[in-house]
């Protein structure tokens, strides 16, 4: 993977704003992934872990790099196992960041 920090990072906050620019506060999770053909990013999960905000509703998703080859079909995309994984991941990232959600809601 090429991408660095320096690159990720404003692309990933560019999302961000368009989705705020709109309108829309709805939360943001980001996943830890970069897992490539066996190997990872350690400057983009940096940027994905530094764009974490809680006070802009924007949280810690899976790292889905912790899902290895094992857990692919084609050594980048999950497999069915993989996934269904994933979305026990997910799951528990909603349930670790919903005390700050509730409370950025009431506001």
């Amino acid at each position: 993977m090429m991408t660095g920090e320096a690159a990720y990072r404003p692309a990933l906050g560019g999302l961000i704003g368009f989705l705020r620019d709109r309108g829309i506060d709805a939360p943001v999770f980001v996943c830890r992934a970069s897992y490539h053909l066996g190997r990872t990013s350690s400057a983009v999960r940096q940027a994905q872990q530094g764009i974490v905000d809680q006070d802009r509703n924007i949280f810690a998703g899976p790292d889905t790099d912790a899902l290895g080859a094992e857990l692919r079909h084609d050594d980048f995309h999950l497999d069915a196992r993989g996934q269904d994984l994933f979305a026990d991941m997910l799951v528990d990232s909603f349930a670790a960041a919903s005390p700050a959600m509730k409370a950025s809601a009431a506001g």
